[in-house]
């Protein structure tokens, strides 16, 4: 059947900006992957560990910083842009007071902690780029997604990662090793961040106003569920690294780091996704019409049709992808990957879920489920890292994305009826239970030789499971007709 004008508007709209978003992330993963890729094959497991940790230490300070405005800006300026002002103001206002305290925060804790001059100094390059300088970004980038200009996101995140993988590259194939890398990547943050300000000023035409008495307060107030959101998951995405530096040594958090970014890079097609869906499902759901319900269903299923043969060919492939990426002095990475690589189906469904309760005006619910999750996280870290070291943290990982996607698909059942996950899911599983099976006769095979047969048993099992559908096939073919029908 036809739907409304508006609603297919809005689709087409989404495919736009997901489509921005998702070659934005595209080109930022190569060129950080290239980056990352660099700097561990150039620092060496001691140093790339140095790194990993100042990034990790600064950034569980940072999370003070964001106090849930982002998001909060995101869904209300999406749906009335004449608050715009009021919360630009407030928001920035916010950024720098709060950014200035972490800074020196981070900067007196991690100078009592016994840590080398040359890893405190990391640790405060780190905490200028992450809290001071981000944070004011990260707010005026906001209303880029907020007013669906994703070409602007696209725009500045081009830049942004080229400037980097001049920067990194240039620095650890100079010989300036982390402290050079950290120092410039802080000079690239500090220029987009001045762009950003410039182009939402000038092409969104945002100015600074004049807050009524109470603005601080309550705009805060409505953050909060937001701002403890992002603790939350902050504390469980970087506490490991923290953990492996002190319990088990720079050698092996850049193993763990080594492995853990690779399934990292994987999520840009997640984020892509929920963040172009995100204005579009608050609307949806200010609607009141139930819309949301359909759209996060068939997020997730389109999201697990990826998720779930990237998991099992780094389960099965681990090693090999270590080898080629790293080399051999990584060669300890692989069975983390293998084990990290569970993960993916779980943390693919989360995005979509986690966005859908925000836009849902649940973010309560949600942020209880990110508090579950970190103290799942921090519990299980302070028990097997001791004890395993890197092997304990990546099941720490698993154990923590598990239990939470599991808990917001129980959530959006109770908010929005019965998703049909079990239809929309058990087929793509199906599909990839059969490429996993050729993994076996496929296996002495090189990855280059081996992932296209692989890729080509994948589909044909998805078209006779039904993991894919006809109007999949009809929403590629001709995504215009698509968009205008149901």
């Amino acid at each position: 059947m036809d739907l409304p004008e508006e609603n297919a508007t809005g689709t087409r709209r989404v495919a736009a900006n997901a489509a921005y978003l998702f070659a934005t992330n595209v080109y930022r993963i190569l060129l950080n992957m290239a980056i990352f890729f660099v700097i561990a094959r150039v620092l060496g497991a001691d140093e790339l560990g140095r790194y990993a940790f100042a990034l990790s230490y600064a950034t569980l300070f940072s999370i003070a910083v964001h106090l849930g405005l982002n998001d909060l800006i995101i869904r209300q300026v999406a749906v009335n842009k004449e608050d715009g002002p009021l919360y630009f103001t407030v928001a920035v206002a916010v950024k720098l007071a709060m950014g200035i305290l972490v800074t020196a925060a981070t900067a007196l804790t991690i100078g009592v902690s016994g840590k080398p001059t040359l890893v405190q100094e990391l640790v405060l390059a780190a905490a200028l780029t992450t809290s001071f300088v981000a944070g004011v970004e990260t707010v005026v980038v906001a209303f880029f997604y907020a007013y669906e200009r994703m070409s602007y996101v696209l725009a500045l995140g081009i830049i942004r990662v080229t400037l980097n993988a001049v920067v990194g590259i240039g620095a650890a194939l100079a010989g300036f090793g982390a402290r050079g890398i950290l120092w410039g990547f802080l000079a690239v943050e500090t220029l987009v961040g001045a762009l950003a300000f410039y182009w939402v000023r000038r092409r969104l035409g945002i100015r600074f106003a004049r807050p009524p008495a109470g603005a601080f307060p309550s705009l805060l107030w409505r953050s909060l569920p937001f701002g403890l959101n992002g603790i939350f998951i902050t504390i469980y995405m970087q506490l490991h690294y923290s953990l492996l530096s002190f319990f088990a040594g720079d050698a092996a958090t850049g193993v763990y780091a080594a492995a853990a970014k690779l399934v990292t890079f994987l999520c840009f097609i997640p984020s892509a996704l929920t963040q172009a869906l995100y204005p579009y499902l608050s609307r949806l759901a200010a609607a009141g019409d139930g819309g949301p319900r359909k759209t996060a269903a068939r997020s997730i299923r389109y999201l697990a049709l990826v998720s779930f043969p990237a998991a099992v060919y780094l389960l099965f492939r681990g090693d090999a992808v270590i080898s080629l990426v790293y080399g051999a002095a990584y060669a300890d990475a692989g069975k983390l990957l293998s084990l990290l690589a569970l993960t993916l189906p779980f943390v693919f469904a989360t995005y979509p879920a986690a966005v859908t309760l925000n836009a849902l005006r649940r973010e309560r619910a949600n942020t209880a489920v990110a508090g579950g999750a970190a103290a799942v996280n921090v519990v299980a870290n302070l028990i097997l890292v001791p004890l395993w070291g890197p092997l304990g943290a990546a099941a720490a990982f698993l154990a923590t994305e598990s239990s939470q996607s599991i808990a917001r698909q129980i959530l959006l059942r109770v908010f929005l009826g019965p998703l049909a996950l079990v239809r929309n899911v058990v087929p793509v599983a199906a599909a990839a239970a059969v490429m996993a099976a050729v993994t076996y006769f496929t296996r002495a095979l090189p990855l280059f030789g081996e992932l296209p047969i692989l890729a080509v048993v994948y589909a044909a099992s998805a078209l006779l499971t039904g993991a894919v559908r006809r109007d999949d096939l009809a929403a590629v073919l001709r995504p215009g007709r698509a968009a205008d029908a149901s």
